[in-house]
């Protein structure tokens, strides 16, 4: 993240050498929605009471408002099948989304999730790629800004996966293919379960992100549980 600059959105790995940070660069490694508008517009006070729903449908009495709900809560319930139709659509997202599009230092759901997720029916319509660029510049700015208090202990948020796969292509192809076989249960399951009454655009969408999130899920396998 340091070698991210937010001013300009070029990784500056050295040696003279810049990679642009843009749009289309992120439809070439996810394939997602480039054209179309931004993230639906939600007030943090009505995200927070949406939120406190959507945890008690999803963990029902488990449920603690302090502590919130995680993805680890939400792939619990997609592979108890206890998620179904809309709700379990919604889950998928704001999962995909918290771990992996706009991955945050910790598994639980944020605001933004809850924003991004709020009109299911359009968000095949979203310029997706506009807002990961969005989200890694604010991310960028302020790493910088806490790398200067705390050093290499400052958190780190925002699509790191794609900066990595801009560097070095093929190791994210090399850890998609190797743990494909051990997630392809789960893109199953969506494509059978949850998705088989949605439009064509949600359809897509979900398809794509399920594949990035399997690789997603190999890679912090690999690299953060070894």
């Amino acid at each position: 993240m340091r070698k991210l600059n937010p001013e300009t959105m070029k990784l500056e790995i050295g040696g003279g050498k810049e990679i642009a940070i843009t749009e289309h660069s992120v439809w070439c490694v996810f394939q997602i929605p480039n054209a179309g508008s931004d993230p639906p517009h939600m007030t943090d006070d009505e995200a927070r009471i949406i939120r406190r729903e959507l945890g008690l449908q999803i963990c029902g009495n488990a449920y603690n408002p302090r502590r919130g709900f995680s993805a680890g809560d939400i792939l619990e319930g997609l592979n108890k099948k206890t998620l179904r139709g809309s709700l379990g659509l919604r889950a998928f997202f704001m999962c995909a989304f918290q771990s992996l599009l706009f991955s945050n230092t910790d598994a639980y759901i944020r605001l933004e999730d809850v924003k991004y997720t709020e009109d299911l029916e359009n968000i095949g319509n979203r310029n997706w790629c506009k807002a990961v660029v969005d989200h890694l510049r604010k991310a960028a700015r302020l790493y910088r800004k806490d790398f200067s208090e705390k050093g290499i202990m400052a958190p780190i948020s925002g699509c790191g996966i794609f900066l990595m796969v801009s560097v070095s292509p093929y190791f994210f192809f090399y850890l998609f293919f190797y743990f494909l076989c051990n997630c392809v249960h789960l893109l199953i399951m969506l494509q059978s379960e949850y998705l088989s009454c949605c439009n064509h655009s949600r359809y897509d969408v979900a398809t794509r992100v399920a594949i990035m999130f399997c690789a997603h899920l190999a890679f912090y396998n690999v690299c953060v549980c070894n």
